[in-house]
């Protein structure tokens, strides 16, 4: 091969490895042993790889970076990640995967980081790792709180990106098959598929005012559909990069990650009547931005601003601005008590404001929470990378309860009298609470 190969990883039916005089990734057949491709060239002095979801990743010391590469086109996927200072001479750095994540250590700075390889952003950041995130608090000691009793399959057999959107309401659970384009639609009282929906993947979902509906980033836009028909009968053209739904009475609210702003459509009239702007231009094209209607105030995630919007519904103004120590990438939920926010592949922490005094009141540790739930007298929490159900206590804000489920749980709806959580690896979980 020549150079000077380092790091090595079996992906694709290939064996990637690092050359690191050449600043270059190779790839051979593992059966001839010959040359795949031409070698993709990272620059610096890369040193490690390890694969995780569609992505191999490769470490640089020097440069203090991670590179992804993709899978499918061999190709680097958007700009190295910053992951710890620069060091020279090259130092130890370590990659390694774990369950959805790659963890970089770096001996130079003393640092762990962590990087999503579930994310879709063109530079996904780092979540630098502390002393307190090396054990999870109270973990033996931690009562189940639930059990699944049912798991619906999406795909015949489990499959990367086999989940997507999830929500319950108007008479069915709707969760979305990524990998197959279709939305499915549950029959909570068989806990079976009782119609299959093909649309392309949306980012988010909701269900409510008589329709289920879908965002779609790309095109701008928000798709109706009928859930007697299980048709889509409108689309809706809103503001740049669509991406959470909330469902109110007589408005359907959407968050556009390209303002930042939010958008009221009608619902009688399946037109956009306002839309207000949350953040300045340049917290504009947050990967995932998400907004919940409650009681007198639709609260909204803007998360390259670190922060969380409250808008008044009556005088359609923003009335409120809570910064938060950390960015709320993932999901919100809410009651008239507290507002909760996850970090996603942000920040391995959920969060709860007082949306009287608009303080930070409770912070937790959990590893890359997505999907939230605020039900049965508990905030539940999908963590992707430990494959548990988290329960937190809303009026102490400590952990109550933990369900191990296994698989890529991600996004998690309410209804039914039940938890139901859409995992990445192509089937739904329903979940019922022990009372």
């Amino acid at each position: 091969m020549g150079g000077s190969p380092v790091g090595i990883a079996v992906a694709s039916g290939s064996v990637w490895f690092v050359d690191r005089d050449r600043g270059a990734i190779g790839r051979l057949d593992p059966r001839t042993l010959q040359p795949r491709g031409k070698p993709v060239r990272v620059g610096g002095e890369p040193a490690w790889l390890a694969r995780a979801g569609r992505y191999l990743f490769v470490g640089d010391a020097v440069q203090g970076t991670a590179t992804r590469i993709d899978l499918r086109s061999g190709k680097p996927a958007g700009p190295p990640i910053r992951v710890a200072p620069p060091a020279k001479p090259a130092p130890a750095f370590a990659v390694a995967p774990a369950g959805n994540s790659v963890w970089v250590s770096s001996f130079a700075s003393s640092t762990l980081a962590r990087i999503s390889a579930t994310s879709t952003a063109a530079q996904p950041r780092a979540i630098t790792a502390t002393s307190s995130h090396t054990a999870r608090s109270n973990a033996g000691a931690l009562p189940r709180g639930a059990k699944v009793i049912a798991r619906i399959a999406l795909t015949r057999t489990p499959v990367d990106f086999g989940g997507g959107a999830l929500t319950a309401g108007d008479g069915a659970v709707w969760a979305m098959s990524n990998s197959e384009s279709t939305l499915m639609r549950i029959d909570p009282t068989r806990n079976a598929v009782a119609a299959r929906i093909k649309v392309p993947a949306p980012e988010a979902a909701a269900a409510g005012d008589g329709a289920v509906w879908l965002s779609y980033p790309s095109e701008d836009t928000v798709s109706r559909i009928d859930p007697v028909t299980n048709r889509v009968t409108a689309t809706i053209h809103v503001g740049p990069q669509p991406s959470g739904i909330a469902v109110a009475p007589d408005a359907v609210w959407v968050a556009n990650a390209g303002g930042p702003s939010v958008s009221r459509i009608d619902p009688a009239t399946n037109r956009v009547v306002t839309t207000i702007r949350v953040g300045p231009p340049l917290a504009c094209c947050a990967e995932h931005m998400s907004l919940i209607a409650v009681h007198r105030a639709l609260w909204v995630a803007v998360p390259n601003a670190n922060g969380l919007v409250r808008v008044d519904p009556a005088t359609r103004k923003v009335v409120a601005t809570v910064k938060l120590p950390y960015a709320p990438c993932a999901f919100l939920v809410a009651d008239e008590s507290g507002v909760w926010s996850a970090g996603g592949g942000c920040a391995d922490a959920v969060g709860r404001i007082d949306p009287r005094t608009r303080a930070l009141t409770s912070r937790l540790y959990e590893p890359h929470p997505v999907g939230l739930g605020l039900a049965f007298g508990s905030v539940w929490v999908a963590d992707l990378d430990s494959a548990d159900v988290d329960q937190i206590d809303p009026r102490t804000g400590r952990l109550a309860a933990r369900l191990r489920v296994g698989g890529t749980p991600v996004r998690l709806a309410v209804g039914f009298g039940s938890i139901w959580v859409n995992d990445d690896r192509g089937r739904v979980l329903r979940i019922q609470p022990q009372r």
